[in-house]
């Protein structure tokens, strides 16, 4: 029996989950873009909403400066963004013996694509992409 995506929705639907607005394989997740810039800011928002956007900014800033951070992104079929997750490395971090070690430093999916797997997908890309030339 093939089940469709469709099908998958209604259950989704029957059950009480708000189904995610475009087909989980429209979604792409890749690196960061400069043109990126106003959507992770929105989504850096949405995350750490205690913050002013100067100070979200300046985060932003100094972490694209870093050669050892990068982000990843989830792009909707529209273009818009949908998550993020910034990686980089640390010298130290508490319980770990080894220095430096991988670090995820910031990680958010919007609510209205929650539990479709994006989220899982930005924790996979790292590992798989990095490093990433950014010239």
């Amino acid at each position: 029996m093939r089940v469709t995506f469709a099908a998958i929705q209604t259950l989704r639907a029957a059950l009480g989950a708000t189904p995610g607005p475009a087909h989980p394989a429209l979604m792409k997740t890749r690196p960061y873009r400069d043109t990126d810039w106003l959507e992770w800011l929105r989504l850096s928002r949405a995350l750490f909403p205690h913050h002013s956007d100067e100070d979200l900014a300046t985060g932003m800033h100094e972490l694209r400066a870093r050669a050892d951070a990068e982000v990843f992104v989830i792009e909707r079929p529209d273009g818009s963004l949908a998550g993020f997750v910034e990686v980089g490395a640390r010298p130290y971090a508490d319980g770990c013996d080894t220095s430096p070690i991988g670090y995820l430093e910031a990680w958010y999916v919007d609510p209205d694509v929650r539990r479709q797997g994006h989220g899982r997908a930005l924790l996979a890309v790292p590992g798989t992409l990095l490093p990433v030339d950014r010239t």
